[in-house]
């Protein structure tokens, strides 16, 4: 794990692909053990093709690049994209959960950090 502005973030990959995909990539893992070293320590996200542009919808892109571009609370994030708050709020929560970004709370404001480490492998 790596400190960022004080918080934890752990390396992540996004990877899409079937579940097949997902079972010959262990199968190498368990050929070759030294390939373990391989996977980040945040782990590997698999996603399905039919499942990625729901998990990565165009308003999700925006509000990740939005994120990268400027570090503001999530209500101006809202003002800044013309977006109601509670939708980006929803957004944020499924990026959070997928470990694309991380929330950080300042008082009783809480601001979305993107790691540089989150990286999208398509």
């Amino acid at each position: 794990m790596k400190k960022n502005k004080g918080i934890m973030v752990q390396k992540k990959e996004v990877r899409v692909g079937t579940i097949d995909d997902f079972g010959e990539a262990l199968k190498e893992i368990i050929a070759d053990p030294k390939k373990i070293n391989q996977i980040p320590k945040g782990g590997v996200v698999y996603v399905s093709p039919e499942d990625l542009p729901k998990i990565l919808s165009k308003e999700r892109l925006r509000l990740l690049h939005e994120i990268r571009k400027e570090e503001v609370n999530v209500g101006r994030l809202a003002v800044n994209l013309h977006r109601n708050r509670e939708h980006v709020s929803r957004d944020l929560s499924i990026l959070e959960r997928f470990g694309l970004v991380h929330m950080q709370k300042r008082g009783r404001e809480a601001y979305p950090i993107t790691p540089p480490e989150v990286r999208i492998t398509l």
